[in-house]
């Protein structure tokens, strides 16, 4: 993933510098040309930790969105007839 970012921003400091070249600027806005990306874009360990926290809450959310449309007629038991013999 962070190999992804690192090179979309290297694809994207190329791009800039030729659109600076070609627009005719002889001298480059605040050292553009050496800059360059951090190796690390994405801490792994805080997105694992951040994925699970959202699939637990969203799981939440779809079971208490389901336990609530059971609760609606026609499926709460209470609502239902019995059959008497």
């Amino acid at each position: 993933m962070n190999a992804a970012f690192g090179y979309g921003l290297k694809l994207t400091k190329a791009a800039v510098l030729d659109e600076l070249k070609a627009g005719g600027h002889e001298t480059l806005v605040d050292g553009v040309e050496a800059w360059s990306p951090h190796d690390v874009f994405v801490d792994t360990e805080s997105l694992r930790e951040k994925l699970a926290k959202t699939a637990l809450d969203t799981a939440y959310v779809r079971y208490r969105d389901w336990h609530a449309k059971l609760a609606k007629k026609p499926y709460c038991r209470q609502a239902r007839k019995t059959h008497k013999k």
